[in-house]
Formats: C-alpha cells, structure tokens, sequence
C-alpha cells in the first residue's frame, strides 16, 4: 500500500491548476449535466424525459443562493457568472450536446466549452 504522505498535495502543488480542484470538478460537471438535460429534453414529447429539461432548466431559473446546492450559490463558489452560463444553456442544441459530448470523451475540458462560452450558441462545436 502507499504511503498517503508521499503523495502530491494537489491543491497547494504549483504544477496543479485551480479548475482541477475535486471540489470544483464536481460542480462543473453537475451545471454540464443540468446543461445537457436543458437541451436534450425540452423538446422531448414524453413527460418522463421532459421533466429533466424542467427540472434543470428550474435549477438554472432559481434566483436563491441560501442552498448549498443551489445554482447562483454554485457560481459564488467558482467565480463564474451565471448570467452568461444561462445564456448560453438556454441556446444549447442537441446537436452541440452531441459534439460535446464526443469532446468529453476525447479528455477535452468541457468547462471552457460550456461554462466560459467557447461553443458559442449557433456555432456546430468544431474547433
């Protein structure tokens, strides 16, 4: 077994960048989550997936930040603004969702993508 104390300490480690903090991966992918359930499912003619594109696109819309989990609280935590997130969320497409998802695959950094606008709405996700 390794020795716990040999190994790195990632987040005070020069060589490690902030957005790779657990913390802050893990929200990441919850807003690219809520995201792609926004634009796979509002158009979606069966209740039981539409309900995803409303219940994330309600978590996007909620202007509460007392929850921990809530969307503007999210943001807070990792300095993005959610006005551009939601912007962007509301003009995602499937076929971008599609694109994005072949990227996550790839190891591509879907923050950048979805978070900080680089797929900007309308555009087919080549780079």
């Amino acid at each position: 077994m390794r020795d716990l104390a040999a190994l790195p300490q990632t987040q005070s480690s020069s060589y490690i960048s902030e957005k790779y903090i657990p913390y802050r991966v893990l929200w990441v992918k919850v807003i690219i989550r809520a995201a792609y359930d926004c634009a796979l499912w509002r158009d979606s003619t069966e209740f039981r997936f539409r309900k995803y594109a409303i219940d994330a696109d309600r978590w996007f819309s909620c202007e509460s930040a007392i929850l921990p989990n809530s969307f503007l609280r999210i943001c807070e935590v990792l300095k993005l603004d959610p006005e551009m997130i939601r912007k962007c969320v509301k003009k995602l497409t499937r076929a971008q969702v599609k694109k994005l998802e072949f990227k996550e695959r790839e190891g591509k950094d879907l923050l950048s993508y979805v978070v900080f606008g680089r797929l900007e709405p309308g555009d087919d996700g080549d780079d």
